[in-house]
């Protein structure tokens, strides 16, 4: 078998043994619409490629992810994290924000007032719990 060494990969693959072992669900986060609705129908191809998970059905419906039929993780934007308020992710422990720093060159610009929605975001995901944040990017 290959062994894949990429950021995107070892954390989702963390991600998944949490939600295994631990129950603990995920938010995949990306800053724009245009990144999750791209990422998202190929978020766990590695996964199923590398055989790394081969007892266990890996599927997304929409921006929600599954492990054997049951929610593992939700996909969301920062541009639109307002949105979320209001909603229910109390099984929510681990966030990925995947590609969160902008290369030089790329023609994507950071949000106006980026932290602070991102922060609010971790609030509303968070509730006051203890949660782990992975900040992916080159």
């Amino acid at each position: 078998m290959k062994v894949a060494f990429g950021k995107t990969f070892g954390c989702t693959k963390f991600l998944i043994k949490r939600f295994k072992k631990f129950d603990e669900q995920f938010a995949y986060i990306r800053r724009y619409k245009k990144e999750v609705n791209s990422a998202v129908p190929k978020f766990f191809n590695a996964m199923k490629d590398k055989n790394v998970f081969p007892q266990d059905s890996l599927y997304n419906k929409g921006r929600t992810f599954y492990c054997n039929d049951d929610v593992c993780g939700y996909a969301m934007e920062l541009s639109t994290a307002q949105d979320l308020k209001g909603s229910e992710y109390s099984k929510v422990k681990n966030i990925m924000f995947d590609e969160f720093i902008i290369e030089k060159g790329q023609k994507k610009y950071y949000l106006q007032n980026e932290v602070n929605t991102f922060l609010r975001l971790l609030e509303t995901l968070g509730r006051m719990r203890d949660i782990r944040v992975f900040m992916l990017g080159n």
